[in-house]
């Protein structure tokens, strides 16, 4: 009888404490409703820290903690003034007594001072615009020194291409020989700034189990999150802690650092707690998966011959003019397997909002106006454009596509409106300035007059920097989400619209409840510009991703035969830098705007 009282205390004892040593990890009784936190650089100076913007707002919160120092959150905010002396430290959140960590990274940027000697000329107005300050001429004044122009910047190592402005006009720098095409015929100068290296340390994953991970090489520091908290790691080892099973998919994140780098990053998704070995388990919720097919809907196929219409205006040639697609034609095809066929699991579908009847704009050679088939001119907010799509019929194109198992994208435009828009009609405040106040056109100024210039006389950009604007636009795209349960947003010209658009946007799609963990909304901007402002509209409280432009144009060109494949090597890791080495940033083969390499490769259209 004493023998089976020991054994009955010894298996108690054994359950007790291998319960104790899987408990480690104290979740947040909210774990379920908190986004994961995504991978934070440091400003070299100061950085605000929104704690809205990782849904933080809503949690009771007991203390924020940065290198080993409490942080007062003031006006819901906190700030980051202090750099770390390793590449890769953590915030730390306690809350209902759990630890919750914000990964953030030390800014590497430092001060250099740009110089440019004109010593036989004298010139008013002297300025460079490059991809240290997103082409902008005007960002960065220049002082006269003697016969030096000069102005700083904050850089990391690396090489940046830039031109000069000498009184309104565009040259290269004349002191500097180094040079690069900018692929439009011309050529760009090159700054190199210290001793720009790809090379980092490198982990990798050595062996895996349900309950275990094995990263190599385990002598140096790892740095491992399990969503939002942290795991300490013993000879290289990692237990995936209990109750991971909590998520249908989570992910962990592993890295490694010595005192100077931080290496590659290794993402491990797990479905219900356990390691998923295979890509075919993924499915449309998994944006690392997602292949994107962009449908211009009225050039991709006629389902409904009665919605059929032409502008009759003479002077609008035929391919400036509808040709007949909707949004059946895209259920239809859905329906018939199409896009199965191509291997796509995520349609984008170009704007069905209400567009205008007239003809607009002008082309030279040859001449012709335009119709709006292509979407981009609204007119309304809510309404769908009846050439397109009925509202019932874009609802039953969504369900299809769900029942496929694929996602459907909206184009959304918040930039501008038609100038037959009512909103524009009732009060033209609402939009910039046509005219600057030197009395030239604000139209096409793409980078220095970025958040203002119109696209073109009948295309006012609205200030989206009054509450009254950007809360409008914002509800309204709120509206197609709730409507038709579209998985996300293709937002056009994103550049231009100031980022106060998209913290109010997401902040109103996760209160709502239309983003979160167990509804991963996708929104993809699009920017054409250098990686650091793209990468400026990105982060937990702004979008999820945008356009790699830059790799596209460099991938066509290499393999063209323009430039060398290293060139194509070289950008695809500065994506990775600005990024992350799993961003989710959409790396395009074309789109309505840029030509598809296939186009290129058959010959049907001229590089040059």
């Amino acid at each position: 009888m004493n023998k089976i009282r020991l054994l009955y205390i010894i298996v108690f004892f054994l359950i007790f404490s291998c319960s104790e040593k899987k408990s480690k990890l104290k979740m947040h009784p909210e774990e379920k409703s908190i986004e994961w936190f995504q991978l934070l650089t440091l400003n070299p100076d100061t950085t605000k820290i929104v704690l809205s913007d990782y849904s933080l707002d809503n949690l009771k919160i007991d203390s924020i903690v940065y290198l080993n120092q409490p942080l007062p959150i003031v006006d819901g905010s906190i700030i980051i003034t202090e750099q770390p002396t390793q590449p890769l430290t953590t915030i730390d959140i306690y809350s209902a007594g759990a630890k919750l960590s914000l990964p953030v990274k030390k800014s590497l940027k430092k001060k250099h001072t740009f110089k440019v000697n004109f010593p036989s000329n004298t010139y008013e107005l002297v300025q460079i615009k490059g991809e240290m300050n997103a082409w902008n001429p005007n960002a960065n004044p220049m002082v006269k020194n003697g016969g030096n122009y000069q102005t700083d910047f904050w850089l990391e190592d690396g090489v940046y291409q830039y031109k000069l402005m000498v009184d309104g006009k565009e040259i290269s720098d004349p002191g500097n020989s180094a040079e690069i095409s900018n692929g439009m015929g011309g050529t760009n100068s090159l700054w190199k700034i210290g001793n720009p290296s790809t090379e980092k340390i490198h982990i990798s994953i050595d062996s895996f189990s349900d309950s275990e991970v094995h990263v190599v090489p385990n002598d140096v520091k790892i740095m491992a999150f399990w969503q939002n908290y942290q795991l300490k790691a013993k000879d290289g080892k990692l237990k995936i802690p209990k109750g991971s099973d909590i998520h249908e998919r989570s992910y962990l994140r592993i890295w490694t650092m010595d005192d100077q780098s931080l290496s590659n990053e290794i993402l491990i998704p797990l479905e219900n707690g356990k390691i998923m070995n295979s890509s075919s388990g993924l499915n449309r919720s998994d944006w690392y998966a997602a292949t994107i097919y962009n449908t211009f809907i009225d050039r991709f196929n006629n389902g409904k011959k009665e919605n059929d219409w032409k502008n009759p205006e003479k002077d609008v040639l035929p391919k400036a003019n509808y040709y007949g697609g909707d949004v059946v034609g895209v259920t239809q095809k859905i329906e018939d397997g199409y896009f199965d066929t191509l291997g796509i699991n995520t349609i984008w579908i170009s704007p069905v909002v209400k567009n205008p009847r007239g003809a607009f704009g002008k082309y030279p050679h040859p001449q012709t106006r335009f119709s709006a088939y292509h979407g981009y001119w609204p007119i309304s907010f809510t309404q769908v454009d009846e050439r397109l799509t009925t509202s019932e019929e874009l609802k039953d194109m969504v369900k299809m596509a769900h029942k496929d198992h694929k996602n459907v994208l909206l184009d959304f435009i918040a930039n501008h409106v038609h100038r037959e828009h009512p909103y524009y009609q009732a009060d033209t405040t609402v939009a910039t300035n046509l005219y600057l106040p030197d009395g030239s056109l604000n139209t096409e100024r793409w980078d220095d007059h970025r958040l203002t210039t119109w696209f073109d006389v009948h295309m006012p950009s609205l200030d989206l920097t009054q509450p009254r604007v950007y809360e409008t636009l914002s509800d309204s795209a709120v509206f197609w989400i709730e409507k038709y349960d579209f998985d996300g947003f293709r937002h056009d010209a994103t550049k231009h619209v100031p980022n106060v658009f998209w913290e109010t946007l997401t902040h109103k799609l996760k209160e709502k409840g239309l983003k979160s963990t167990d509804h991963p909304l996708y929104q993809l901007g699009e920017t054409y510009g250098s990686a650091g402002l793209i990468s400026s509209y990105l982060g937990n409280g702004l979008l999820d991703a945008q356009f790699d432009f830059n790799v596209y144009d460099t991938s066509v060109g290499a393999l063209i035969g323009e430039k060398p494949m290293t060139a194509l090597r070289d950008e695809i890791e500065k994506s990775m830098k600005y990024y992350g080495d799993h961003h989710l940033m959409g790396n395009i083969t074309g789109n309505q705007d840029r030509a598809r390499f296939i186009s290129y490769a058959s010959g049907d259209l001229l590089t040059s």
